[in-house]
């Protein structure tokens, strides 16, 4: 199929009015790291050391994230549904419109006055979005996935629409392709309209409740680790263990991990940039966070608790993780953890 050829000019860049040095209580990231942050609806940027500068003065912001060169922020702007997105250039201290509401409606009359951007991730080592979209129910906090799933230009103001039906997707890598779950089945989709896998993965839905499997790509972007359901039917409030598995796109076929506990989360699972490592928890027999070994299936307990948040860091051997009482610790795969605040 041929990619869809018309894309829309977003708005004209506008400087926000002049970021300002300001002190606030708050420790500096090491020097040669950024970081990022929101108070009272603004967003705030420090180098290193440097003096910390506040980008915007909206009061409504939040969410930020890094591009994957450190140059721009992505971030939410709203007071109440739906929600904008923005980008701001900290070299050419630009903010610029990437896909608001007023945009997105222009693009589907399907779209209304709660249509907002969402699962939003930068296409790696590009300066290229990649989101879905969604109708929002204010009254009830729900959403409405459309199927829909764009690019987004942040540098020529532009995007394109894909054409795969996709709420939930997983982007390789080397942002070459895209992994979709379809409820039943996985498929893995290039960016210009190509199926590359279908039925990648077929798999029983789990009854009555729909249990999501982990989705996550190796780092070689040639295969994915996935972590599927053992028990596809359980009474309501049960929680089900999650087997783990390598699949390789040349072979289309799929290879269990014999880890020896098992998560009990699929989508919480999180494995290393390199490929070797996972994270996870158990809440059944084997209470607490683990850290398994992909290669040897070995798991060990890390912290005797679990529904903890947990992020990886890009030299695959460090990781920061919170408790439930919110403290910050800095864990390893080769030591013990450390308080960090």
């Amino acid at each position: 199929s041929v990619m869809p050829t018309n894309t829309e000019p977003l708005p004209t860049p506008s400087v926000t009015p002049s970021p300002t040095a300001t002190s606030l209580p708050i420790s500096s990231p090491p020097d040669g790291l950024r970081m990022a942050f929101i108070k009272d609806g603004n967003l705030y940027f420090q180098e290193g050391s440097s003096s910390l500068i506040q980008l915007t003065n909206s009061g409504e912001d939040s969410s930020p994230f890094f591009s994957d060169d450190g140059e721009k922020i992505i971030f939410r702007r709203c007071k109440k549904i739906p929600t904008d997105l923005y980008s701001f250039d900290i070299q050419e201290r630009v903010e610029q419109a990437i896909a608001t509401n007023s945009q997105l409606i222009k693009l589907s009359s399907k779209y209304d006055q709660t249509t907002s951007a969402t699962y939003i991730t930068f296409l790696p080592g590009t300066d290229q979005l990649l989101f879905s979209t969604a109708q929002f129910d204010q009254g009830r906090a729900f959403s409405y996935d459309n199927g829909d799933l764009y690019i987004a230009d942040t540098d020529t103001g532009k995007f394109r629409k894909l054409p795969y039906y996709i709420s939930d997707f997983y982007i390789s890598p080397d942002g070459k392709y895209i992994a979709r779950d379809r409820i039943g089945a996985i498929d893995v989709l290039g960016l210009e309209g190509n199926i590359i896998r279908k039925n990648l993965v077929i798999y029983t839905p789990s009854q009555p409740s729909f249990l999501p499997p982990g989705i996550m790509w190796e780092p070689d972007s040639k295969g994915l680790i996935i972590l599927l359901p053992v028990r596809t039917n359980f009474d309501l409030g049960y929680i089900s263990e999650f087997t783990v598995w390598r699949y390789s796109l040349e072979e289309g076929r799929g290879v269990q991990i014999p880890l020896e506990i098992l998560p009990t989360e699929g989508k919480l699972g999180m494995v290393s940039p390199d490929g070797k490592w996972i994270l996870y928890n158990n809440a059944e027999e084997h209470y607490g966070f683990y850290l398994g070994d992909l290669n040897t299936g070995h798991a060990e307990l890390y912290v005797s608790e679990d529904y903890i948040s947990y992020y990886w860091s890009s030299d695959s051997e460090h990781f920061v993780y919170s408790t439930a009482g919110g403290t910050l610790y800095l864990g390893s795969v080769n030591g013990s953890p450390q308080p960090i605040g």
